[in-house]
């Protein structure tokens, strides 16, 4: 942990945000971590299925062989296993786990499909390698669980969106300030500690895998 220089309530006092304020931005982070905790729950559902290999479920996306997946692909493949779901919704998606880009190419693939809290499961699946010639189809069972995983981005990023909301219409509504009451050091950037000391001070129990669940997510749409 980082020293923390002074007293953290004798700081607090300087910050202008309402008390309800402070709780909505806490709710938000809350359903980051939540949203987070599910998807990476569906990333390990997938990647404990046998017959799941990511080149060729990449394909089975990339139907065309272009060499990346579009947002016109993935929207093709959530409606043939009906998953409610927008272009716009998909696109958010794709920006996020590729850096800004509107393809997915496999690296980012990768990033989406392979756990993230268990380095033994995710190291055993991106060595697999398929046999299957066909590059339209994958097995029934991977074919759901890549949809559940999918369909679990797209109500992640809804629930945000929502808190967002939420945070907009609050009278004190200010971005820098949000920042501020988790940045309270003004380092230019959220870790760890901060998180941890922002909902002590709400009171708020948060656990050591929700703030690097936050964190991670914080990190991709930094990035995205």
């Amino acid at each position: 942990k980082r020293q923390v220089h002074g007293d953290y309530k004798q700081r607090k006092v300087i910050l202008m945000l309402a008390v309800n304020t402070r709780i909505r931005l806490a709710n938000l982070l809350e359903a980051i971590a939540q949203g987070e905790r599910q998807v990476e729950e569906s990333r390990q559902v997938l990647a404990q299925i046998y017959d799941f290999e990511p080149d060729t479920t990449f394909r089975r996306l990339d139907r065309f062989n272009n060499g990346y997946v579009s947002v016109n692909d993935l929207v093709d493949f959530l409606q043939a296993n009906r998953v409610d779901s927008t272009s716009k919704e998909v696109q958010k998606i794709i920006n996020e786990h590729s850096g800004g880009r509107d393809t997915l190419h496999f690296d980012d693939f990768l990033s989406i499909v392979t756990p993230r809290n268990n380095l033994a499961l995710r190291n055993i699946v991106v060595t697999r390698r398929g046999s299957s010639p066909r590059f339209d189809r994958v097995p029934i069972e991977v074919e759901n669980a890549l949809a559940n995983l999918f369909e679990d981005e797209v109500r992640h990023n809804r629930n945000i969106q929502t808190r967002i909301y939420e945070l907009e219409i609050s009278a004190d509504y200010n971005v820098t300030e949000l920042f501020r009451e988790i940045d309270l050091e003004n380092f230019g950037y959220i870790d760890y500690e901060g998180i941890r000391l922002f909902f002590n001070d709400l009171n708020i129990i948060i656990t050591e895998e929700d703030i690097n669940a936050i964190i991670r997510r914080v990190n991709r749409l930094d990035t995205g």
